[in-house]
């Protein structure tokens, strides 16, 4: 019943709310038809709901909780008991402890390779999630040149078109762009063509490929493509995710930046200022997840 009333795109942050009480509640009762047949997917929804919302200690705590549960029911080295080890490890690294994700990512790596075998998605997920943290650590060097090796992993055990191959071309992008921004511009046009070939144009993947490609425009000085771009992502964001949703509100703060950058500080401001608004009523209303976009957006000022 739950995850058949678990919206494919969240957009109402109130009923996710409620779905994901009831989902921890059922999991507090020890219901034996969550284990049955591995960890029932709404407990995993339910988990990957939280950081998508900017709930990042709550996403610590939620995975920390499941994680002994899923071991004793169903084995430390079971596939979803891994999963869930996986989601936990995510969780740390997202909430700033980059090296405590990295170091457990690469004793997770072992296990999957071992239990999975080396080219299962799961084990392969892990080497990107390794060398993820790995860059974010500081080894950007290390990270890029294993990034580079798993694409060709990648493209011979899951194909080129697939998502997670995909997406570690992206990954490999944001690590080596800032040598060459113009190059880093030139591969993001062909992959979100590939993106919007293999997954359709209104993907939340295609919109942050976009988003990263009007980044990278802004680092070579193509303002005028970079706003034009950005405008319409703020409208496709508002269509498929809603105009509250922390992604939309988080584009709209990116995009007011860059007005700023190129030079429209007086937009730029007034942008902000309508931002902050929005944020403020949102967080009367109850939504603590914004109170990090609140503080940015105080923060901020035109860049002299």
């Amino acid at each position: 019943m739950l995850l058949a009333a678990w919206p494919e795109v969240e957009r109402d942050a109130e009923l996710v709310d409620l779905l994901r009480a009831n989902a921890e509640a059922l999991v507090q009762t020890d219901d034996e038809a969550l284990w049955s047949s591995g960890v029932h997917q709404v407990v995993l929804r339910a988990g990957n709901s939280l950081p998508h919302q900017g709930l990042l200690p709550a996403a610590v705590t939620y995975w920390e909780r499941l994680l002994p549960i899923a071991a004793a029911r169903l084995g430390a080295e079971h596939p979803d008991t891994l999963i869930v080890r996986n989601n936990l490890l995510w969780a740390y690294g997202r909430n700033g402890d980059p090296a405590r994700a990295l170091a457990g990512f690469r004793d997770l790596l072992a296990v999957r390779r071992r239990v999975l075998g080396p080219d299962n998605p799961n084990t392969l997920a892990t080497r990107h999630a390794v060398a993820t943290w790995q860059d974010a650590s500081g080894d950007h060097d290390g990270a890029a040149e294993a990034l580079r090796k798993l694409v060709t992993d990648y493209e011979r055990a899951l194909g080129s078109d697939h998502r997670d191959t995909l997406n570690t071309r992206v990954a490999l992008v944001e690590i080596v762009g800032p040598a060459d921004p113009a190059a880093a511009v030139a591969e993001l046009r062909r992959l979100l063509d590939d993106f919007r070939r293999a997954l359709g144009p209104d993907s939340t993947e295609v919109f942050e490929v976009e988003v990263e490609l009007t980044a990278w425009l802004g680092e070579t000085g193509a303002y005028a493509e970079a706003l034009s771009r950005m405008d319409r992502l703020v409208d496709d964001y508002r269509r498929v995710l809603g105009p509250n949703h922390l992604d939309t509100l988080t584009l709209r703060f990116l995009a007011a930046d860059m007005r700023s950058r190129a030079g429209d500080d007086l937009d730029a401001t007034e942008a902000m200022q309508g931002l902050h608004r929005d944020v403020v009523e949102l967080l009367d209303s109850g939504r603590r997840e914004v109170e990090d976009l609140k503080t940015s957006i105080e923060a901020w000022s035109p860049p002299a």
